[in-house]
């Protein structure tokens, strides 16, 4: 827990990338390890996580259960499971990625 306040160790992840959801909410940033935030980088979770079926399944089992419901809420477990991403265009129209 002590580490948690060290530079560096942990960052603010926005789970659908702020760049192409264009959502700063609080609903859409969760607190992870800097390393991983950086290995996730532009990606969804299951853009991250999805190309390896096993981290997926393991990853959506810990994230989706009624104490994680009732602790993140809906919203953001929901936000962190999600299988696709509609693409913001610059023209205000919206296109499943």
């Amino acid at each position: 827990m002590e580490r948690l306040f060290d530079d560096g160790y942990c960052e603010i992840d926005h789970i659908l990338p702020k760049s192409r959801s264009a959502d700063d909410s609080y609903a859409n940033k969760v607190l992870c390890l800097a390393s991983a935030n950086q290995n996730k980088a532009n990606q969804t979770p299951f853009e991250w996580l999805g190309r390896d079926e096993q981290n997926w399944q393991k990853f959506k089992q810990r994230i989706d259960t009624s104490i994680n419901r009732a602790k993140l809420g809906n919203t953001k477990v929901a936000r962190l499971l999600k299988e696709t991403l509609m693409k913001i265009h610059k023209k205000n129209f919206c296109q499943e990625i």
